[in-house]
């Protein structure tokens, strides 16, 4: 069944929802404020220019704190049955209330690193979404839409927003800044590509995770029990840069407690490992 689907905003999320959604065979109206499809894959219409919206469902694919400008902008061009949520990750869809109401209001997050523009792409299928709204029929038939368009639905309370999105950019974007780190400094010791073989070097640690989830999958001086090369390790990193040794020790304390509750390393050296970290 075809759906009329808007889209307002065409940066990463907006542009690959729009491609994948008309590659589902959906009728797509791709709104801007600013700009267009830098590769002209799909027609972008300027919003300011909008009369009338007409579509099942709206999507808002703009920044958190522009969620409440462009709801104003557009509360009553929007066809009056049409389901309108946002995509924040962080806010629930109580922020649409005073413009389309409880009823029709919803927020959809899909959990996944979208690439830029001049990359996108229609999304495949599996990618995560999780859905939030008060109205019980409102979030079947967006939990329902999403699904029938190849995502895996999850659904979270409002009030577990912050905590979700805080968790997402701990997992998306804080490792970065450690990979970042390492990539220069595999340049100080003369690793070619530094930068590249860093990452793979995450893929590799990714892919086995996903055949044996958790720290029975994991390498390294802490699952192995080595004293020695964990002091040599910090050492290293002294000479180097202080504060990087702060984070290995500090990080390194977090998952050696996960390792020991796994089962993998017994008690004693568990202790005697803490005992040798505090104390660097």
């Amino acid at each position: 069944m075809q759906t009329k689907v808007a889209i307002i905003g065409c940066g990463r999320v907006g542009l690959c929802l729009a491609l994948t959604f008309t590659k589902r065979g959906h009728k797509v109206l791709l709104y801007s404020r600013r700009s267009n499809d830098p590769l002209n894959r799909i027609k972008v219409l300027p919003i300011a220019k909008a009369k009338h919206i007409q579509c099942d469902i709206l999507l808002l694919a703009v920044k958190d704190d522009a969620i409440e400008e462009v709801s104003k902008e557009i509360a009553d061009l929007v066809e009056p049955n049409a389901l309108v949520g946002h995509l924040s990750g962080a806010l629930g869809s109580s922020f649409l209330f005073p413009f389309f109401g409880e009823k029709r209001s919803f927020s959809a997050h899909p959990l996944y690193s979208f690439p830029p523009v001049t990359l996108s792409r229609a999304l495949e299928e599996g990618v995560l979404v999780m859905v939030e709204a008060t109205n019980e029929e409102t979030r079947k038939k967006v939990a329902s839409f999403f699904g029938d368009n190849g995502f895996d639905v999850g659904f979270i309370k409002e009030k577990d927003k912050p905590l979700y999105h805080a968790s997402a950019v701990l997992c998306a974007n804080l490792p970065c800044a450690l990979i970042y780190e390492a990539s220069r400094l595999f340049e100080c010791c003369g690793v070619p590509e530094a930068t590249r073989r860093a990452f793979l070097l995450l893929q590799s640690v990714i892919a086995n995770h996903m055949v044996e989830p958790g720290p029975k999958s994991l390498t390294g001086p802490l699952v192995r029990g080595d004293e020695v090369g964990i002091k040599r390790n910090i050492k290293a990193l002294q000479n180097e840069d202080a504060s990087l040794a702060q984070i290995y020790v500090s990080l390194s304390l977090r998952l050696l407690d996960m390792i020991y509750k796994s089962g993998l390393i017994e008690e004693g050296r568990w202790k005697k490992l803490k005992e040798i970290l505090k104390n660097q």
